[in-house]
């Protein structure tokens, strides 16, 4: 699946958006692009991590370093330092992870507290959290959402990045960790046909969502320029003032003219709708294909 994307689906978006969307003049491959990263990078990491695992298993002996469940204040407070990192270390490239090292240190952190959790039964031993905390950390994960939108929204507005944004998401990501095993645990708690379906279905839908979602942007274009809006394209290696917005990341852009943001929530509930009610029957065709059944 990784390399379909960095292969094949992956610059196939890359020249479809620039040639047919956004009417650039560029040829397939031009400026490195018959590589293009994506969503399978966990799917590379995910190897990676595993095959260090494996060796460390085998030079251990597969006898486990007894860690005792930590304190909720003390995941907390792991949180708080990723968020640090976040902050400190920004978006500095490394290798295939799309937010560069500090996404790198995070996924590092999650990946071998996973491996202290399973090893030492620390989702079991999370069933018996006392109520108290486990509402804390309920009444804490809304209220980081809070604090997350307020800042984003601040930092849109002010046209600069936060600092605070980075701790706060930090923390969140513990917290939000924590309280989703705890829901899932209570609610989830046998399959369904629904759950079943989208369970076959996950790996594909994230792995062809973003063409997906783009289809959708697109349509949601026409449909406004059929009825009279004003639409214009923009994109960051063109227009250099979405870079001096902020925007230069955004390969390419829809400009619409309307009065307030009423058409741009629109879009928003129009490419949502569209996109859940195409992706997950497409993607869980996908997997029962023959010869994607075992891959997908």
């Amino acid at each position: 699946p990784a390399m379909a994307w960095y292969l094949a689906l992956g610059p196939l978006m890359a020249f479809f958006s620039a040639r047919v969307i956004m009417d650039i003049p560029l040829s397939y491959g031009e400026h490195g692009l018959w590589i293009a990263p994506g969503p399978p990078w966990f799917v590379m990491v995910l190897l990676a991590y595993s095959g260090i695992y494996g060796c460390v298993h085998v030079a251990d002996g597969g006898i486990p370093f007894k860690i005792a469940l930590p304190r909720v204040g003390t995941f907390l407070c792991v949180g708080a330092v990723l968020g640090l990192v976040n902050v400190s270390l920004g978006g500095t490239p490394f290798l295939v992870f799309m937010d560069g090292v500090a996404q790198f240190v995070n996924s590092t952190v999650f990946f071998w507290g996973g491996i202290a959790a399973k090893r030492n039964g620390w989702l079991q031993q999370l069933e018996d959290l006392p109520v108290p905390a486990v509402r804390f950390l309920r009444f804490l994960t809304l209220l980081l959402v809070f604090l997350i939108w307020l800042l984003v929204a601040i930092s849109f507005r002010n046209g600069v990045s936060d600092a605070q944004l980075g701790v706060v998401q930090g923390v969140f990501s513990v917290a939000i960790s924590l309280t989703f095993l705890d829901l899932f645990r209570r609610v989830f708690t046998s399959a369904s046909k629904i759950l079943r379906f989208m369970s076959d279905a996950s790996y594909a839908v994230y792995l062809i969502h973003p063409w997906v979602i783009t289809l959708a942007v697109w349509g949601y274009a026409h449909a406004l320029h059929a009825c009279g809006v004003n639409i214009g394209r923009t994109c960051a290696y063109i227009h250099p003032g979405m870079k001096e917005a902020g925007q230069d990341k955004v390969g390419g852009a829809y400009l619409v003219e309307a009065d307030g943001e009423g058409l741009l929530w629109l879009g928003w509930a129009f490419v949502w709708s569209v996109s859940m009610l195409v992706v997950w029957p497409l993607a869980y065709g996908i997997a029962k294909l023959p010869g994607l059944r075992q891959i997908l």
